[in-house]
């Protein structure tokens, strides 16, 4: 009786996580059953969702990318689109399109990642499928947008109603212009008590020339203003060009490789429809491959039967080897390349810094292999070559886009990939024409000839163009800056009508003055 007393009192006072450890079963609470059935009503949800987007025209689609400069609310405010268009539930962790270790732990988005979003018009009263592409902020991923931007139609540009427009919404713009897209200009966190609204409409009605009555106010903190934006969204941006009735094509704008299903393209659907079982033809590779699941990302993979013109979606082909396949090469139904035409591609990126990466033990050098390979298919800015060190062995010289791209790099190898590796001294290319005339490109310091065994005749050093943003007082000072630090102005121009910040384009040259 004393057992049975005492097993009955420690049912009672321990908690569910002591209780396992001392081999005693709790009775199981009601509330788990409660959340089995919610989750089935949300995938059942989630899965009758997907089906009525797949049955919805080109005409009704719109394809768009927000696009911002670093910490100016974009993941919040993709979050908040989610959340409105029932993609996600309310309580979902924040800047969920952000996945990777990587992007969690630094608080950055480094992949664009996609979601389909249905959204019902409030002029008509239709439905459309929203497909968002949401980009990276940083200068050292523009790979990525310029990526996504071909995929698209649109383009949010958002710009901080606190901070104003900064460098890199300059420049996001410019190649949201470059790209033929058509620009919708928000502002975030309106909601704060320092937002200069009126100013910062101005700021962009200047760079973009869209009027300031047309710029959308969004909270992605509060919500305020989503519900505009989204009408906006169908009422501005056009749907995707392309024909329903011709053979399939599309543009693989960016992959990923599954361990359990294989290879797992995005794909921006141009012409035709392609049926789950089809066979797919890849430009690239000149291969044939089985299309073993197709769907949309809403915002996991979520299956359908097709995908059809003007959708953007995914395609899981079974394939292992990952060397069969380049972002921005065309994929067309098997036989579709005998008529079709392939897309011109992505214009490849430049890297501005070079480092060698080398496994720390010796024997991981094949995993490190495998791992580049991987990493590679979804960084396709990274330039990456086969390199022999005498002292850390075989590894790669790679290129990057700058120095928090190394470090980001660098990080998923080992974040994602289980690869601990060496990173050497970042340092750029010199083009060096020897004495002979014979021009060799110089990427290791230990390779640049020594006077006065073989003096160079001429050195040549990569170039910058950079554009600068500042408030009009420390325009000299910044000048100043760039002048000691062999700098050429190119043009000086006002932000807005009161010239109170000011847009500067400099570039460096070398040390004589020479380009």
């Amino acid at each position: 009786m004393a057992s049975i007393a005492l097993r009955n009192a420690l049912k009672r006072s321990l908690s569910g996580r002591l209780a396992p450890c001392l081999g005693i079963r709790l009775r199981e609470l009601p509330q788990t059953k409660g959340c089995c059935r919610s989750t089935e009503r949300s995938n059942s949800t989630a899965r009758k969702a997907v089906q009525e987007a797949a049955k919805i025209p080109r005409e009704r689609n719109r394809n768009f990318s927000i696009i911002a400069h670093v910490d100016h609310g974009k993941s919040t405010l993709c979050d908040r689109l989610l959340q409105t268009c029932g993609v996600l539930p309310p309580n979902a962790p924040d800047q969920f399109l952000d996945g990777l270790e990587v992007e969690r732990a630094r608080g950055i988005t480094v992949k664009a990642q996609t979601c389909s979003l249905l959204v019902t018009s409030e002029t008509d009263g239709q439905n459309y499928l929203l497909n968002l592409i949401d980009t990276p902020g940083h200068v050292d991923f523009s790979y990525e947008v310029s990526r996504s931007l071909q995929a698209c139609q649109g383009a949010v540009l958002l710009c901080d109603a606190v901070q104003g427009i900064q460098a890199q919404t300059v420049s996001t713009f410019h190649q949201a212009f470059e790209a033929d897209l058509e620009v919708l200009c928000a502002i975030s966190k309106v909601d704060l008590e320092h937002a200069q609204k009126e100013e910062v409409k101005r700021q962009l009605s200047v760079l973009t020339g869209v009027a300031t009555e047309q710029v959308v106010e969004v909270s992605g903190k509060t919500g305020t203003g989503v519900q505009d934006l989204l009408q906006a969204i169908i009422q501005r941006v056009p749907p995707p060009p392309g024909s329903s009735t011709l053979p399939f094509k599309a543009l693989l704008f960016d992959a990923k490789y599954d361990s359990r299903r294989g290879m797992v393209l995005y794909v921006a659907v141009q012409d035709g429809e392609l049926k789950k079982g089809s066979k797919i033809f890849c430009s690239y590779s000149r291969r044939t491959h089985l299309a073993t699941d197709i769907g949309f990302l809403y915002p996991d993979l979520s299956s359908t039967e097709t995908i059809q013109s003007g959708q953007i979606g995914f395609v899981v082909v079974g394939a292992k080897d990952i060397r069969s396949f380049r972002v921005g090469e065309t994929v067309f139904a098997e036989g579709g390349e005998k008529t079709g035409e392939p897309f011109p591609g992505f214009r490849p990126a430049q890297p501005m810094v070079y480092a060698g990466i080398f496994p720390e033990a010796v024997g991981d050098g094949e995993k490190l292999e495998t791992a580049m390979q991987r990493l590679l298919l979804t960084d396709a800015s990274v330039e990456a070559k086969r390199d022999i060190s005498p002292v850390l062995g075989a590894g790669f010289r790679c290129g990057f886009l700058g120095l928090l791209h190394l470090d980001v790099f660098r990080q998923r190898l080992t974040s994602e990939y289980g690869v601990d590796v060496l990173a050497t001294n970042p340092t750029v290319p010199y083009r060096l024409t020897l004495a002979n005339g014979k021009e060799v490109v110089v990427e290791h310091a230990g390779d640049f000839p020594s006077p006065p065994q073989m003096p160079p005749k001429e050195v040549q050093e990569p170039l910058v163009t950079a554009t600068i943003v500042c408030p009009r007082e420390l325009t000299s000072n910044v000048q100043q800056l760039c002048v000691e630090r062999r700098g050429e102005e190119l043009s000086v121009e006002p932000l807005d009508n009161s010239g109170e910040r000011v847009m500067m384009t400099w570039r460096w040259v070398g040390p004589c003055g020479t380009q």
